[in-house]
C-alpha cells in the first residue's frame, strides 16, 4: 500500500495540483537522476513505520490501524518532500542534447531513427539522448537509454543541468 499510494500521491497532487513534477514521464537513464528522495523516501517511510506499528513499537492501541499509516504518509510526504526538495530530484536534465523534436504536430512520439553509438542500433528518438562522447570528426553521437542503463563507467551521461 506504501508504494501504490506513494506513487498515486506524487502524480495527482505533486505533478497536477502542486506542478512540482514534470508533466510528461521521463524514462531515459541519462535524463533521471539514480534516486529520487521524494518517491524512495516516502515509500520507505511510510512502509517502515507501517510495519513498527504492525508489530507494536507504538502500543497495542494503535496497532490494528498500521494499513492507515501506510496510507496517510504516503498521501502526505511525498507533496512535503516535493515541497522541500523543490522539485530538483525529478530530471538531472531538461535538455536531451537532441536538436529533433520528442513529439510530431499531432503529439505521438517521434519515429525518426537515430543511430546508437555504443550498440550500433537504431532506435526511435524517444528512446535516445545525445551522448557526452562526440564522433571522430566532432559531431554528436547518440546513446540509447538501454546502453545508458548498462553503463557502469558514466562517461556517456550527459552532465546534470543546473
Amino acid at each position: 500500500m506504501a508504494w501504490v499510494v506513494t506513487v498515486a500521491s506524487d502524480i495527482a497532487i505533486n505533478k497536477y495540483l502542486l506542478k512540482i513534477s514534470p508533466k510528461v514521464p521521463e524514462f531515459r537513464r541519462g535524463m533521471l537522476y539514480a534516486v529520487n528522495p521524494v518517491g524512495f523516501v516516502s515509500m520507505l517511510l511510510s512502509a517502515g513505520i507501517s510495519i513498527a506499528v504492525f508489530f507494536g513499537a507504538f502500543g497495542a492501541a494503535i496497532q490494528p490501524y498500521s494499513p492507515i499509516f501506510a496510507v496517510g504518509l504516503a498521501l502526505v510526504l511525498p507533496p512535503l518532500l516535493a515541497v522541500l526538495t523543490r522539485g530538483r530530484y525529478y530530471l538531472r536534465r531538461t535538455d536531451d542534447g537532441i536538436d529533433l523534436p520528442m513529439f510530431d504536430a499531432d503529439g505521438n512520439p517521434s519515429d525518426a531513427k537515430l543511430l546508437c553509438h555504443v550498440t550500433g542500433i537504431e532506435f526511435e528518438r524517444p528512446d535516445m539522448v545525445r551522448s557526452a562522447q562526440d564522433a571522430p570528426d566532432g559531431g554528436p553521437q547518440y546513446v540509447s537509454s538501454l546502453a545508458l542503463s548498462t553503463d557502469k563507467t558514466g562517461k556517456l551521461v550527459l552532465p546534470a543541468q543546473r
